[in-house]
């Protein structure tokens, strides 16, 4: 027996030992695994206790161990409703809610779940959400989601999805999935019966825009409204012309209903109204409070009825000066353009044109706007006070009017020279133009950007002209560019961009380089080359030059950029949109710079598809002409903008454009350069 005993207890050490010596490396590798295990098993838990400590526990390693953010992830699809919603929570707040990192049914739960949230300002999210996902939008679920949005009890949910919904819609064209237009297409539709006036107005704009108007209008209940008659007239609907004369003879409805009856009845008709054309050739005397919009918007409906000369009056030359960098233009040149580009127009408005008095332009406000208007329409200023546009106001006139009442004001010769096509004006034009002292000049710098825009070709002498590109107005300055970037050949640009860099010869002494005292000359110079592709050697030396200058190594860089050349090591698209929100910059100069190659980013910005209207905005592109800027970017399909209309036209106007921008957003973020 005790020979037994001793053998038993070989064993049974020898098994102790063999224990001891595997449990340690085991414990090293399952106990951390088990931990783990048990720890997340919490975030799913049915006690709030036990999800918080699992939560603290997936906050602490999630970041540090890839099987903690894997586990983590693992649970949602297991979790109960309570559950998920905390461990969506928890996860946002690791930095690690994405689709690509989570997956689709997840992500689809949580969208699910958004779009139910009891607060409205949590909806309002779900739609943004998936119009940022484009492989989202093609789901049937997704789109189910919508539907839900768009008929929620939340006016500013819906307005937020039907925004979204013509994202959509164009992710879905650009992917030729005809059921998910159609679908779309429906969203819209249906939006244009929503009781809330601003939703419907939207719908039935991007009706129009998408030239798709709801087939069955019977259960609409919003009145005919400026938008709905508008996409009628655009899209040529039948019987959009009896709309449009019922509405414009029913006093009950708004001035702005319709004016728009009256300018879409003489614009998109085949034939003018009758009525309209008879209250045109009233003339200004026959404008009254009732029907000042009515007479506006019909002026500036007209249409010219003959193509514009191309025949230059042989000889024409104003002056002999050759000018310099800071060269004005004269009020002479003024008259100058009355002799060619002039078109022949409707005889309603000549009638209009032939009654106007000085006293309705100086004066009068109700008045005033209208006679302007029809100057930049009608294209001939053949008002009886022609034949003194040139002459000065004396100082009884000063005395016993406004300055305004001088028929040189230099808004009619703006008014006039804007109603002009520079791309139909005679060419080449032999035009010189003589310097005169600025500090007497009486033509605006808007007024000489006017005419640079018309006399702009491949055969002038830019020089008098150069002072545009030194203006103290980046906007100014931006449309100097976009001119000359249109309407010069490449060696003019480049002629440009020297002459902004360099001083001209005054003497024997050798050139010096007026960047140094000019920071405007140097911006303008580096806009110039980026978008005219050219001097990229002197553009390279201005940078190494003014690497110390911030703002202007900055705007070098942008240049650089905008050449496709982007300084090494520095991200110009991130920098330059952080840029946008200082007030110590050229932010129409940067957005300049931004449309020339990733024009996504500069539209957001300015037309802000899913946020309120950019107050700036209409300032911008009206006071400052920088629609001059913006329209030479946009495609011919977008739409435009009378700067000379009345302020809820031009309103109007840029709603549409915002619409055309959101139904095309996609595309154009797609198709920018990189």
């Amino acid at each position: 027996m005790a020979r037994r005993s001793r053998t038993r207890w070989k064993w049974i050490t020898a098994s102790l030992l063999i224990t001891l010596t595997l449990a340690v490396p085991l414990s090293t590798f399952l106990l951390p695994s088990v931990h783990r295990w048990y720890m997340l098993n919490k975030l799913i838990s049915e006690s709030p206790e036990s999800r918080l400590e699992g939560q603290k526990y997936f906050l602490s390693f999630a970041e540090k161990d890839p099987d903690v953010l894997a586990g983590g992830i693992e649970r949602l699809n297991a979790a109960p409703e309570a559950a998920f919603r905390e461990l969506v929570w928890t996860i946002d707040q690791a930095g690690f809610w994405e689709r690509v990192r989570v997956g689709d049914e997840p992500w689809l739960r949580w969208l699910e779940w958004v779009a139910a949230d009891g607060d409205p300002d949590a909806r309002l999210m779900a739609p943004q959400i998936i119009a940022d996902d484009a492989a989202l939008v093609l789901t049937e679920r997704t789109q189910r989601i919508v539907a839900q949005l768009a008929s929620d009890a939340d006016a500013g949910v819906r307005y937020n999805t039907l925004v979204a919904v013509a994202e959509m819609h164009g992710i879905a064209a650009a992917a030729n999935d005809s059921a998910a237009v159609a679908q779309f297409i429906k969203t819209i539709h249906a939006a244009t019966h929503d009781a809330d006036p601003v939703i419907s107005r939207q719908a039935w704009m991007f009706c129009g825009l998408l030239r798709q108007l709801p087939a069955d209008e019977s259960n609409t209940t919003t009145i005919d409204h400026a938008a709905s008659l508008w996409a009628r007239a655009t899209v040529e609907q039948k019987g959009w012309t009896d709309r449009a004369k019922r509405l414009l003879n029913t006093p009950e409805a708004s001035n702005h209903d319709r004016a728009m009856a009256a300018y879409l009845l003489v614009r998109h008709a085949d034939q003018p109204t009758p009525q309209l054309l008879e209250l045109i050739a009233k003339g200004p005397l026959a404008i009254t409070t009732d029907n000042q919009l009515i007479t506006w918007r019909s002026i500036l409906g007209l249409q010219h009825v003959s193509p514009v000369s191309k025949v230059l009056p042989a000889g024409v030359t104003v002056g002999s000066g050759a000018g310099d960098i800071h060269g004005t233009v004269t009020a002479s040149d003024f008259e100058l353009l009355k002799g060619f580009g002039l078109s022949t127009a409707h005889p309603s408005l000549v009638a209009f044109l032939k009654k106007v008095t000085p006293e309705q332009l100086a004066r009068d406000p109700l008045r005033r706007p209208v006679v302007l208007a029809a100057a930049h329409r009608g294209r001939v200023v053949r008002l009886p006070l022609e034949t003194s546009l040139n002459d000065p106001a004396s100082p009884e006139d000063d005395a016993q009017a406004d300055r305004s009442a001088n028929p040189s004001d230099p808004l009619l010769k703006l008014a006039f020279m804007e109603g002009l096509d520079p791309t139909l004006v005679a060419s080449p034009i032999k035009l010189t133009i003589t310097p005169t002292d600025t500090a007497h000049s009486s033509d605006p710098e808007m007024l000489r950007l006017a005419l640079f825009r018309i006399v702009a070709t491949d055969k002038l002498d830019v020089r008098p002209f150069m002072s545009l590109f030194l203006s103290e107005s980046p906007e100014i300055r931006d449309a100097a560019c976009i001119t000359a970037f249109e309407r010069l050949s490449t060696d003019q640009c480049a002629a440009i961009v020297r002459a902004l860099w360099r001083r001209p010869r005054q003497d024997d002494s050798a050139d010096q380089p007026i960047y140094i005292f000019d920071d405007h000359a140097k911006i303008s110079g580096a806009m110039l080359a980026g978008l005219a592709d050219v001097e990229p050697d002197a553009l390279d030396r201005m940078t190494y030059d003014f690497s110390e200058r911030w703002l202007v190594r900055d705007m070098m860089h942008l240049a650089q950029w905008m050449q496709n050349r982007p300084p090494p090591g520095k991200n110009v698209v991130s920098y330059m949109s952080t840029m946008l929100i200082r007030d110590d910059v050229p932010r129409s100069t940067i957005l300049l710079g931004l449309l020339k190659r990733r024009s996504d980013i500069a539209l957001d910005y300015l037309l802000t598809p899913r946020g309120d209207l950019n107050q700036d905005l209409i300032a911008l592109l009206e006071q400052f002409r920088w629609w001059h800027v913006l329209n030479h970017h946009l495609p011919a399909d977008a739409p435009r903008l009378e700067l000379w209309g009345d302020p809820e036209l031009i309103a109007f106007q840029v709603d549409l454009l915002r619409n055309w921008y959101a139904l095309n957003r996609y595309q154009i973020a797609k198709s920018a350069t990189k």
